[in-house]
């Protein structure tokens, strides 16, 4: 915030500016260098409002304390260290706790001594169990193999004698069937044949007659349906041809195989090929055709019986035929073809019930000789005294753990990074997890809190750009409002205005090392869309209106500038107000900012450090 006694300080200074003449100051005759102090020019963002008030103020401030309580032996930091996340802070005395633990590693060696001589006779015990169990396995496998092999080949033998006693029932039938049939065709031959041999004669001709008519009828029919079939291949085969040539003119003419014609031109080709196919098959068929070879079976049937008729012969023929379809059913019916597969049968199914009775009991043996390996072999590994070792060794290095958790506990870290602000113990001090003897600020990020009056805090809001001085430093960074608070107390209110104050916290961008907490701050508001330079005030001499002089250090050489001011900002350096620079000065140029009223022109000067 600007006062009224600042302004009124700067313009008498800027008054005084133009009463000085250029190269104002004494000539500098001596060869030896001035001392000044300089500025390095860079480019800001614009201000834009008034300056507020404020401190560096910590991220996050944290007291420690160690986990266990002990004696400090050592303290590794100071008020003013920089520490990291994981640094060590101090160590406490853990002798007592490092005599412990060597204890319980005795402990520990000595469970595991008696451990691994347990462990040498549990060991041959284990190796006869584990020989023992491979014995009883092997014998099970082998009991079971034997077992399956067993009845796999006796249902092999059932299914065989079951396959052949199927087979002799359906020849069986089959041929009591036949016998049957040729017994009653004799039996009808020989009715007939007494029925008288004239009428025999007569009704053999009418057959004869009939069967010749249907070989002539069957001779024509075939003849007529080679012929028709062997048109049709050869009118197959012109079509194939023609197609042929329409496909090679088709493949001659094509720019592709997706050419239209070469595709209708294979279509034709492939129909015509079935085609031909086709009529060869239909000529197969009727050059296959059997109806002439029955019919003239049938004729040759019927000229026979004629002749048999006409014989005289036809009553004791069939006479003597139905004798021997009779003898022949007899015979079949006789057979114990079917007696003999069922009993084969039955003894399949005898030889494999056997097997797979003795089966199961030699694998129930075998699985039982197994189960009591497997017993011994699992007690052998289980055994209760090394059970016991185990568990006294778990306990004893559970003992060596506590006791060295404990003493890494000893080890003070930092749980952050930051400025250590406190250290509230020295070494051969108690101290303990119920207070904290390092206090450390974590500055990162880098955080400032101003205070802002009640009539500008309208303007300001949270995202909203800041520019940072900080005095100690001469140093200026940006930033940005991270949050507002209400007023801390309503009665904390401003003497020159009576406006309250409200707390607002900036994140300062890109923070230097050498800020730490507690230091001076001055903030504004900037307008980051427009760069500009500032000088302070006090730098500008011999000032009229917007035209002033300054002073650059130009390789150790005062170079006196003219420069065009802007307006003078609200906001404020270690120097006072600052000046907006129009035109005259550079980006990255060394500028005057003490001891420039000693100076002259071409003075030679060095800056201090």
């Amino acid at each position: 915030m600007i006062h009224a006694k600042q302004l009124t300080t700067w313009l008498a200074i800027g008054t005084m500016g133009l009463t000085v003449l250029t190269g104002c100051g004494a000539q500098n005759t001596a060869s030896f260098p001035t001392k000044v102090d300089v500025m390095q020019l860079t480019t800001t963002s614009m201000p834009t409002g008034g300056t507020f008030l404020g401190t560096v103020a910590p991220f996050v401030q944290t007291s420690i304390a160690p986990a266990i309580s002990g004696v400090l032996q050592k303290v590794d930091v100071r008020v003013g260290d920089i520490v990291k996340p994981g640094q060590l802070l101090a160590t406490l005395n853990t002798d007592q706790l490092q005599a412990q633990a060597n204890q319980a590693a005795a402990g520990v060696q000595s469970a595991q001594a008696a451990q691994s001589a347990e462990q040498q006779g549990s060991s041959i015990r284990q190796q006869n169990a584990l020989a023992a169990l491979q014995t009883a396995e092997a014998g099970f496998s082998s009991a079971k193999t034997g077992a399956q092999n067993a009845q796999a080949a006796a249902q092999k033998a059932l299914a065989t004698a079951q396959a052949t006693y199927a087979n002799t029932q359906v020849s069986y039938n089959s041929a009591i069937a036949n016998a049957q049939k040729a017994v009653a065709l004799a039996q009808a031959n020989l009715t007939k044949a007494q029925s008288g041999t004239q009428n025999g004669v007569i009704q053999a001709q009418s057959a004869v007659n009939a069967a010749q008519a249907q070989l002539e009828a069957a001779q024509s029919q075939t003849a007529t349906a080679v012929s028709v079939a062997q048109q049709n291949v050869t009118k197959a085969q012109d079509a194939l041809a023609t197609a042929q040539i329409g496909l090679t003119t088709a493949q001659e003419n094509a720019h592709s195989q997706s050419d239209p014609a070469l595709l209708a031109a294979q279509g034709a080709y492939d129909a015509a090929s079935i085609n031909l196919q086709n009529a060869q098959g239909a000529l197969q068929a009727a050059q296959a055709n059997k109806s002439v070879q029955v019919a003239q079976a049938a004729y040759n049937q019927a000229v026979s019986a004629l002749q048999t008729a006409q014989s005289g012969n036809d009553v004791t023929v069939a006479q003597a035929a139905e004798d021997q379809a009779q003898q022949a059913l007899a015979t079949v019916q006789a057979s114990k073809a079917v007696q003999v597969a069922q009993t084969a049968v039955d003894q399949a199914q005898q030889a494999l019930t056997t097997a797979q009775t003795q089966g199961d009991a030699a694998v129930t043996v075998a699985q039982s000789q197994l189960n009591q390996a497997q017993t011994a072999y699992q007690s052998a590994l289980t055994d209760p005294t090394l059970m016991v070792n185990a568990a006294q060794i778990q306990a004893a290095q559970a003992s060596v753990q506590v006791v060295q958790a404990n003493i890494e506990k000893g080890q003070v870290t930092a749980p952050i990074g930051g400025y250590v602000v406190a250290v509230n113990a020295q070494v051969g001090q108690a101290v303990g997890p119920q207070g904290g003897f390092v206090v450390i600020s974590s500055m990162n990020p880098l955080m400032a809190t101003v205070d802002v009056p009640e009539s500008s805090i309208a303007s300001i809001h949270q995202g909203m750009p800041m520019a940072v001085y900080i005095p100690a430093s001469k140093t200026r960074l940006d930033g940005v409002v991270n949050a507002i608070h209400p007023a801390l107390d309503a009665a904390n209110t401003a003497a020159d205005n009576g406006n309250t104050d409200y707390p607002v916290d900036i994140t300062i961008n890109s923070p230097s090392q050498s800020i730490i907490s507690g230091m001076r701050v001055e903030a504004y508001p900037v307008d980051n869309s427009q760069k500009v330079i500032l000088i302070p005030a006090s730098s500008a001499l011999q000032q009229q209106g917007s035209q002033a002089n300054v002073f650059v250090d130009d390789n150790g050489i005062a170079k006196l500038v003219p420069v065009k001011l802007g307006e003078l900002t609200n906001t404020q350096s270690a120097d006072g107000a600052d000046y907006v620079v129009l035109s005259g000065l550079q980006q990255g140029e060394s500028l005057v900012v003490q001891g420039e009223d000693q100076l002259n022109n071409g003075d030679k000067v060095v800056a201090q450090s």
